[in-house]
């Protein structure tokens, strides 16, 4: 009579999880410091870790820091654009963050400075006719899109609109704080 072998018994060995507090001190910390690259790699990290816990709770703070971290980095290349005096750029991401996040105090006073800024400035209401497929330059320097209003600190400015199959437009426009000027483009 044959005795049927046993199979040896396989045991899994017990998976520790990897801990999620100590991931979110350091991932914190990083953005505290704005160490924005850093706090991102340990959530992508984290976030692939097969180990992690998956429950609500988790999941939300992985979003939450997420947005902190995207947060940062915009309003890091706002403070970029504000310090090279591209204002109107900088409000608008300013704005985006507040979007993100209503409560983000670094875009509020982002805008508040842009808008004491723009008190020393002067404007120059643009029209244009026509008003399709033109490129817009300030002093050699082609603006993106077409803008309506310009906000220019005192200075003086060439200002020159082209359009194909038009002769180009040329003015030199002196601005001082405060100022309101408005600017009809008319081509020919």
């Amino acid at each position: 009579v044959r005795q049927s072998e046993q199979q040896p018994v396989m045991v899994q060995p017990e998976v520790t999880q990897v801990n999620a507090a100590e991931y979110f001190e350091k991932i914190e910390a990083n953005i505290a410091e704005m160490r924005w690259s850093q706090a991102e790699q340990l959530l992508d990290a984290f976030n692939a870790d097969p180990t992690r816990a998956r429950n609500l709770d988790t999941e939300n703070h992985i979003i939450e820091l997420r947005n902190k971290i995207e947060c940062g980095k915009d309003n890091a290349r706002a403070d970029r654009l504000v310090a090279d005096r591209k204002l109107d750029e900088a409000k608008s991401i300013y704005e985006d963050v507040l979007v993100k996040d209503p409560t983000n105090a670094h875009a509020k006073e982002g805008i508040v400075k842009i808008k004491e800024e723009y008190s020393k400035m002067g404007v120059l209401t643009m029209t244009y006719d026509p008003a399709e497929n033109i490129q817009v330059y300030i002093n050699d320097e082609k603006r993106g899109g077409v803008p309506m209003e310009l906000m220019l600190e005192p200075g003086t400015y060439r200002i020159k609109v082209v359009a194909e199959g038009y002769h180009d437009w040329q003015k030199e426009v002196v601005v001082k704080a405060g100022d309101a000027k408005p600017i009809n483009v008319k081509l020919s």
